[in-house]
C-alpha cells in the first residue's frame, strides 16, 4: 500500500488566499494550467501529492503558499 503524506494545512488568516480559479492567473502565460488541472491537484493529486484547499460557503479556495509548496513538494517527487 503506497504511503499518503498528509499536506500541510492551509492557514487561511495569514497565507494570501485565493480562489481555485484565480490560480491559473498565478503561472506565467508559458506554464498556466487549465482550471480542470487545478481541479484534479485538488481532488487526485500528481505523484501522492494534493494541492491544500478549503471549503468557505460555496468557494472552493488555496493559497499562493499552498501553490507554491505543491509545486515544490511535485517536483522533489521527480528527483
Amino acid at each position: 500500500m503506497a504511503a499518503t503524506h498528509k499536506p500541510k494545512s492551509l492557514d487561511i488568516l495569514t497565507e494570501d488566499v485565493i480562489l481555485l480559479s484565480q490560480v491559473p492567473g498565478e503561472f506565467p502565460d508559458e506554464f498556466r494550467p487549465h482550471l480542470s488541472a487545478v481541479y484534479r491537484w485538488v481532488r487526485k493529486g500528481v505523484h501522492g501529492q494534493k494541492l491544500v484547499s478549503v471549503r468557505l460557503g460555496a468557494k472552493i479556495v488555496t493559497s499562493r503558499q499552498a501553490v507554491a509548496r505543491f509545486i515544490a513538494a511535485i517536483n522533489s517527487d521527480e528527483a
